[in-house]
């Protein structure tokens, strides 16, 4: 089968819906979303050497030109990666750029941890992982389930790298046999393989062959073949696709307001939420037709907190430093932040400000 080198699902709940699938030879993908083109994905792989040794390296550009709360999102992210003859990354270099932030991050695989700068919009630090015992690192999710002759209701298990958290996210695929699909209002039999993995799941459709011809999401989300045209051609104007309203959970029978409750249940239906987290303020329970959520605050957020905002940024440095979503250095958030702050001391009354 043709190669479908990449998955990277993006850590924030937008951005994890725009998928970078990156097909073998030079290809282009189209990002859609309830039918209207926001982007594409362009990628290239090609032979190489590597410290010496035999590799493959795989490029791709994605660029995905959509709207977030009524204002411009425009995201840039590039990928270069070198993969070895068994499969595993060795060398990976990833750029993001959005609303005028950017994030940079090179990740050096060994056979005991990857060594990960990280650029985070001029902030610079180094993280250092440990290579996961339990399960196989990979690059190719989808080849990774097929290689071996995967049948329709067996899975396979393993961890990719995610650039933007520095962390590695465990997948998972699972192969669902043939179905019938409509693409471009024509049925076609395919085979059917689900990757799920904490953020979201996503269903990708190959051909008997093994071809790549789309990829489906939440909220409408797909990602299938164009040209190379249509990928760059500009955009048909209009109102730009709002990802934060299509990936909207509709919420029916609340008969209370949220934020003046102790607690709150919630069921779902449609959807796999085995993976979502369960802590001392969530829990998940599986019913016949969904799932049962419930939520509830930590012990003691209700509390008074006499502790001071000084105090909580020298316990815990690491929650005042920039991210690519929070600017925390920029300077004209600070100037504003200091502006509604005024003389407040206190970090419940100071966030509700």
């Amino acid at each position: 089968m043709k190669s479908i080198r990449k998955l990277l699902l993006f850590p924030t709940f937008v951005l994890a819906l725009s998928p970078c699938l990156a097909v073998s030879e030079d290809s282009y993908l189209g990002l859609f979303v309830q039918g209207q083109r926001i982007g594409y994905v362009a990628s290239s792989d090609e032979p190489t050497i590597l410290n010496g040794k035999p590799a493959k390296v795989t490029r791709s550009r994605t660029v995905m030109d959509a709207g977030l709360l009524g204002a411009a999102l425009v995201t840039v992210i590039d990928q270069t990666t070198w993969i070895g003859s068994d499969g595993r990354p060795i060398l990976v270099k990833f750029s993001m750029s959005s609303s005028g932030r950017s994030q940079k991050v090179e990740a050096n695989f060994n056979s005991i941890d990857v060594r990960i700068a990280i650029n985070n919009n001029g902030a610079r630090t180094i993280k250092v992982l440990p290579i996961p015992k339990d399960l196989p690192i990979v690059e190719d999710a989808l080849n990774s389930i097929f290689a071996g002759s995967v049948q329709p209701g067996q899975s396979k298990e393993f961890y990719v790298l995610d650039p933007m958290t520095a962390t590695f996210v465990k997948n998972k695929a699972t192969a669902n046999g043939v179905s019938k699909v409509q693409i471009d209002n024509i049925e076609m039999t395919a085979q059917t393989v689900l990757i799920s993995e904490p953020r979201m799941s996503m269903t990708v459709y190959l051909s008997l062959n093994g071809d790549f011809l789309q990829a489906t999401a939440l909220g409408g989300m797909l990602l299938k073949p164009i040209s190379q045209e249509e990928a760059l051609k500009p955009s048909d104007g209009g109102t730009p696709v709002d990802l934060a309203e299509v990936t909207r959970i509709p919420v029916a029978g609340m008969t209370e307001t949220p934020s003046k409750l102790r607690s709150a249940t919630y069921r779902f239906t449609g959807g796999d939420l085995s993976r979502v987290p369960i802590d001392d303020s969530q829990s998940i329970k599986k019913e016949a037709n969904g799932w049962l959520v419930t939520i509830r605050p930590a012990i003691g957020v209700s509390r008074p907190d006499f502790r001071t905002i000084a105090s909580l940024a020298k316990a815990q440095p690491a929650w005042i430093q920039p991210g690519l979503h929070i600017a925390s250095n920029d300077p004209t958030l600070k100037k504003r932040a200091i502006q509604i702050l005024g003389k407040e001391t206190s970090p419940i009354l100071g966030a509700k400000r």
